[in-house]
């Protein structure tokens, strides 16, 4: 089962996706805000990281967990993503889900999950 049913593309214009486009692939669960100097940082080296992966055609994909302020800081974020990058859309009920699920107290923090769901690491 997919970990999240619909987001929106980062600051790329909006669009409904379906949770098959998960199957097959790991998935990054990418928890963060644009407050954050640390994941400011991390994302840098982390978009780096993706990027390689993407050379080698890599079976991965990054979704955006937002912990932004507001559904505006979320979008200008966004607008630094890859266009490939998915979010879930700020102020949605899944993001506290993913949340407490993963047990996320700090940012940065990425939780790769494989398409069924299961944890692979939830300490990076």
């Amino acid at each position: 089962k997919a970990v999240v049913s619909t987001q929106s593309t980062g600051g790329h214009g909006e669009t409904q996706v379906k949770p098959d486009f998960l199957l097959g692939k790991v998935v990054c669960l990418l928890y963060g805000a644009s407050w954050s100097p640390p994941f400011m940082e991390f994302l840098e080296i982390f978009k780096s990281f993706y990027h390689e992966l993407e050379m080698e055609e890599a079976p991965i994909e990054v979704i955006y967990i937002s912990f932004d302020k507001s559904g505006e800081e979320m979008k200008n974020l966004g607008k630094t993503f890859p266009k490939q990058w998915v979010s879930v859309p700020h102020g949605s009920n899944m993001i506290n889900y993913l949340k407490l699920k993963y047990g996320v107290v700090v940012i940065p923090k990425v939780v790769v999950v494989k398409d069924n769901g299961p944890s692979l690491r939830t300490k990076a």
